[in-house]
């Protein structure tokens, strides 16, 4: 059955300490919440960090992580996810210093991801590339994006809709794109004042959700995870306000 779940990163400020994090995940649990995808808990030690979402009554969709730590301590990763109960990692992003390089920075990724994911895959664990919009840098007439996961058939994907759109692109085609290979999907809005995107609740901005839901289900996506790198009000009202429009489409 689908879930939602919430990306700590939404909440970040309010994890400051470790008695500031078990006060934040009670109240995403009281939301209606029942997974978070874990980032912002580097201070913490996983077990300590454990114990806090299995008091809060939470469990963990996936663990979001940097590519430099994976590539220097797979170990040590793998065992956080052992420890959290999940068998989801999620490539945060693509270094911004191998971006910068264009097609030889684009190209260093792929050849470091690639023995990367096989590794992964062959502990027994998935990982999943979480896109922004700098991956619509085009090279041979198509986005890089693409370049990456064709050249990478083991990488699995977690499609950000705001970054697939303020990147150009349409995030159901994007979806439908990766069907088959991605289990958890990043929903998150944006809307726009006079010449400024703005990153919105899901569901109070431009984002055309009628046919994103159903292209998520369509495509077999097990987590619907609700991130706001931004919000104009209280975070954990921002989250509510997901939480009750996400409820719409029948997602708890």
């Amino acid at each position: 059955m689908p879930a939602l779940s919430v990306q700590l990163y939404t909440v970040r400020n309010s994890l400051t300490t470790p008695e500031a994090v078990a006060e934040s995940l009670k109240k995403i649990r009281a939301i209606g919440y029942r997974f978070v995808e874990v980032s912002s808990l580097e201070h913490i030690p996983t077990p300590q960090a454990k114990a806090m979402l299995e008091e809060a009554g939470l469990q963990v969709s996936a663990i979001h992580l940097d590519h430099a730590p994976l590539l220097a301590n797979l170990d040590e990763c793998l065992e956080q996810c052992r420890i959290f109960g999940t068998n989801n990692i999620i490539l945060s992003m693509m270094p911004e210093e191998y971006a910068q390089q264009g097609r030889d920075g684009f190209q260093r990724f792929i050849d470091e991801a690639a023995p990367l994911c096989q590794k992964v895959r062959a502990a027994g664990f998935t990982i999943s590339y979480h896109n922004h919009n700098y991956e619509f840098t085009r090279f041979d007439n198509r986005p890089a994006l693409e370049w990456i996961f064709d050249s990478i058939p083991c990488l699995g994907a977690e499609i950000d809709t705001h970054w697939i759109q303020m990147g150009g692109g349409d995030p159901v085609v994007w979806i439908r794109k990766v069907a088959g290979r991605m289990n958890s999907v990043h929903l998150k809005d944006f809307t726009v004042e006079m010449w400024t995107p703005i990153f919105a609740e899901v569901g109070q901005g431009s984002l055309n959700w009628s046919e994103i839901i159903p292209a998520c289900h369509e495509a077999g996506v097990e987590f619907f995870v609700v991130e706001q790198d931004e919000c104009r009000r209280d975070p954990f009202e921002s989250l509510k306000l997901s939480y009750e429009f996400l409820k719409t489409f029948g997602l708890e």
